[in-house]
């Protein structure tokens, strides 16, 4: 792995995210035009990699917030990166009457979707069709449409 990932402080600190996304394109082709790689391992150690990243940048993340807010640092740069510490406002709506409402009947509306698709998948065939007992008429009620897609799960 270490002919492939660059190391801490290798991947040039002028470069912008569209030219690191590049870069990351152009050493993957590498990747797979060699014939030295099992890809599905490589995949699975990159996922691995991507676990221990965002971990670290969680961690560090914190301690640098910590720190930059303690010494003034509200807006620096590094290489071509701009860091900056804002402030975001989140409003608790759960006070209002009215808000409230709305919120219940929402989760109502996702409770009654639920259980619509959770019918509509019990469908067999093309459709079903279902009687209305106060009125005596016949609903035709179609199946959904399936796709069905292949994915590559890793479990770690």
């Amino acid at each position: 792995m270490s002919k492939i990932v660059k190391t801490t402080g290798q991947i040039d600190r002028q470069l912008n995210k569209p030219e690191i996304i590049n870069l990351a394109k152009e050493h993957s082709s590498e990747i797979m035009k060699s014939d030295k790689y099992d890809l599905l391992k490589v995949y699975i150690e990159f996922k691995r990699y991507e676990i221990y990243l965002k971990t670290l940048i969680e961690e560090v993340k914190k301690e640098t917030f910590r720190q930059a807010i303690e010494e003034g640092r509200r807006d620096f740069g590094y290489g071509s990166a701009r860091v900056s510490i804002e402030k975001r406002r989140k409003y608790d709506f759960s006070a209002d009457v009215d808000w409230q409402s709305i919120q219940k009947e929402i989760e109502s509306l996702k409770l009654l979707k639920k259980e619509c698709e959770r019918m509509l998948k019990n469908i067999k065939g093309d459709y079903k069709e279902i009687l209305d007992e106060e009125t005596g008429e016949i609903f035709k009620i179609e199946a959904p449409k399936i796709e069905y897609s292949e994915n590559l799960r890793v479990g770690l």
